[in-house]
């Protein structure tokens, strides 16, 4: 072994004992003696190498967040207007979507719609349901409830 020490420090690689920002075979050494120093691979070795190389730094590259959402730009702006305009399903705005040449999935319909706060729910929007969906909170936190269930209560 070289006696070589190793630490990361705002992206640079240090080897060696005065601290020196040498990175891979700047001091001098091979791959092998490196990954040996180290404990890693030599292969570890040549590809950050390469990575120095290409990108200047030692900093990882990123992962993922490369492709563009479908449903955005001049899309998006329809999709809006087009949900303003009147009532939706989301297989119904896909197969519009689909008409107009753009290919996407119902799912990638839901993700926008709920992005932009417009999700509809059928159940609460009927005026029976809003009562009793009333009556049973009300039920749920009444004081005449039974003491042996007292546990349900919110």
């Amino acid at each position: 072994m070289l006696g070589l020490e190793a630490s990361i420090d705002d992206g640079s690689l240090f080897f060696g004992s005065s601290g020196t920002s040498v990175g891979p075979q700047g001091g001098g050494e091979t791959n092998r003696e490196i990954a040996a120093a180290l404990r890693i691979s030599p292969s570890c070795v040549s590809k950050w190498a390469k990575h120095k190389r290409e990108t200047g730094s030692l900093a990882p590259a990123q992962i993922g967040g490369y492709k563009p959402r479908t449903l955005s730009g001049e899309r998006a702006d329809w999709l809006r207007s087009r949900i303003a305009a009147g009532p939706f399903t989301l297989r119904g705005l896909s197969a519009e979507l689909a008409e107009r040449g753009i290919k996407t999935h119902p799912r990638a319909v839901w993700v926008f719609v709920h992005a932009e706060g417009l999700s509809f729910k059928k159940r609460m929007a009927r005026p029976v349901c809003k009562e009793v969906c009333r009556d049973w909170r009300l039920m749920q936190t009444a004081s005449t409830y039974p003491a042996s269930r007292s546990f349900l209560r919110p």
